[in-house]
């Protein structure tokens, strides 16, 4: 989906503003940068990552109105950026950035792409530069959380697509006017 102003304010209009795949920031999350700011965005890329990828989208205030008025260095949120998905996340992750700038809105959106390996973690270092500690979070429909150990296990297990051994139908009954009748039914046996 490509990020317009209108598809925003379609977003910030709805009951659902944010997504397992949408996250709204302010530019004040990454203008003002400090070590808490700096750990919720690390995180919020972490999460995306280790569930299917996402857009950090900054530029929407918490009231939900698009900051306008802000004097934005898109090089200096480039480098921001960049910088926490390369001290802060671990394996490191290859994000791309866009700068929208249109007549009723500008915003700065983070493209995360889904994990390739094994799942990403917030770090904190010690003084030496090693790793003091790793944490995993994952996207839900309700914003970042913890993973359980469960899915700890089931991310290192599954680090490629998944991958489906069986053979398996869906049936969907439609009406002449194709609307779906009744829901969705599996079959249970293969012809």
């Amino acid at each position: 989906m490509k990020i317009t102003s209108g598809v925003l304010k379609q977003l910030i209009q709805s009951k659902e503003r944010e997504r397992t795949d949408i996250e709204l920031k302010s530019f004040d999350k990454i203008t003002q940068m400090n070590d808490k700011n700096r750990k919720d965005i690390a995180c919020e890329i972490v999460a995306f990552a280790n569930r299917n990828g996402g857009k950090l989208i900054f530029g929407v205030s918490d009231g939900g109105h698009f900051e306008f008025d802000k004097d934005i260095d898109v090089d200096k949120l480039k480098g921001k950026i960049h910088s926490i998905c390369f001290d802060n996340i671990s394996p490191v992750i290859e994000i791309t950035t866009e700068y929208i700038e249109e007549t009723e809105a500008k915003f700065f959106v983070v493209y995360v792409p889904k994990r390739k390996s094994i799942p990403h973690a917030y770090i904190e270092k010690r003084s030496n530069h090693e790793i003091n500690n790793r944490i995993y979070y994952i996207r839900t429909s309700h914003g970042k959380r913890l993973v359980t150990d469960g899915q700890l296990q089931w991310l290192f297990q599954n680090t490629g697509e998944p991958n489906y051994a069986f053979d398996f139908r869906i049936g969907f009954e439609l009406s002449k006017q194709l609307d779906m009748i009744g829901g969705i039914t599996p079959w249970e046996t293969m012809s």
